[in-house]
This record gives C-alpha cells, structure tokens and sequence, in this order.
C-alpha cells in the first residue's frame, strides 16, 4: 500500500543550533532565538569578537549543547517551539526578585545561571514546584 505524503511523518528536528557542517554555530542559535549574535556571545561565554571571528568556535559547544537541550525539553514540555523560546527569553521573577531578567538573561550574566535554569526546567519536567 502506496501512502501519500510519507515524509509528513518524519519528525524533524526540534531546533537549529548547528550549520550546514553539523557544528554548533553562533549565528543559527541567534537566528533560531531572535536574539544578536552579540547577545548569543553572552548566553554561550564568550566575546562577541570570538563569535564575529568564528561563529562555530569549538569554545561555544558546551554551552550551545546545553542550551539546545533547554529549549527541546521546553519545547517537549509546551509543545510549542516558539513558547518554549518565548519562556527563555521572557523577564520573570523566577530569575530575580524584581523580575527584571529573563532565563537567558541569567545564563549570561551568572556563572550559576545555566545550572539554576537547568534545574528549574528539570523540576518543571517532573511535574515539582520550582518557586
């Protein structure tokens, strides 16, 4: 039995964060997030200079791999790709008192932030409170 349409069914991939080489790449984290390469820079550790000067800098993998996990987990959780990335970039008091910051605000201005998110998303996951 023939079935029209086949490749409908393949899933495909939650996010882009790699290029066209597989390698993590500054640039498409920016264009799948909405964000600056600048802003990017900040989120992954290190200088916008590193990433204007090599967007798939073997420097950025750990970081970016961690990210890309965050956000197929959100988006696993919301079913919803961009609520996933509007929740990482939404101000919330869960990152700060006056919930002036955002998930990836955190990420990139704490060295404790991607741990503290990771763990919040977790939490989230498993259905526990994360306040």
């Amino acid at each position: 039995m023939h079935v029209a349409h086949a490749e409908a069914f393949v899933p495909k991939p939650i996010t882009s964060f790699r290029n066209e080489k597989k390698d993590y790449d500054a640039n498409s984290i920016a264009k799948t997030l909405g964000l600056k390469p600048s802003q990017v820079a900040r989120v992954l550790g290190v200088s916008p200079s590193t990433i204007s000067r090599n967007a798939a800098s073997p420097r950025i993998r750990g970081r970016a791999a961690r990210l890309e996990q965050l956000l197929n987990v959100l988006t696993e959780l919301y079913d919803d790709r961009d609520y996933a990335i509007a929740w990482l970039k939404t101000p919330s008091p869960l990152w700060d008192p006056q919930g002036e910051r955002s998930a990836l605000d955190l990420i990139g201005q704490e060295e404790w932030g991607m741990e503290h998110v990771e763990s919040v998303v977790q939490r989230m996951r498993r259905g526990e409170p994360f306040t």
